[in-house]
């Protein structure tokens, strides 16, 4: 277990390294297939940086049936201050939580390269702060 939290450790410190306080914060917009995991990762980067599970997106439990009906949006991963307080990494947490990235959940898309999804990804970049 504790090779697990130190490969998690160096992970984080890995995704952190890219980000500093002079640089904008960035934007990751999550497209895939529908059920394809883009809720429960989002919920995964929240385990890994705090250390205990937090449901911060739906996800909808291996059904098909997609559970984000819009683009939702996450400021720093989802993480609020109230999150932070008590958690067991909440050191780690506090020190990287400035640098987090922001993500978009985006509805499940087909699996196609449609003038529509060429639309969305053009207009996503267009938005980035």
């Amino acid at each position: 277990m504790q090779e697990m939290e130190r490969e998690n450790y160096r992970m984080l410190e890995e995704i952190t390294s890219n980000f500093n306080s002079e640089r904008k914060v960035k934007n990751i917009l999550l497209v895939g297939l529908p059920a394809a995991g883009k809720s429960s990762l989002i919920n995964s980067f929240a385990y890994l940086i705090l250390g205990r599970y937090l449901p911060i997106a739906s996800v909808g439990h291996g059904n098909q049936l997609t559970h984000t009906l819009a683009a939702d949006r996450y400021p720093q991963f989802g993480i609020t201050e109230g999150h932070l307080r008590g958690s067991p990494k909440e050191g780690t947490a506090r020190t990287i939580h400035p640098y987090l990235p922001h993500l978009t959940d985006f509805i499940g898309l087909a699996d196609e390269n449609t003038q529509e999804i060429s639309e969305i990804f053009i207009t996503a970049d267009t938005r980035s702060p």
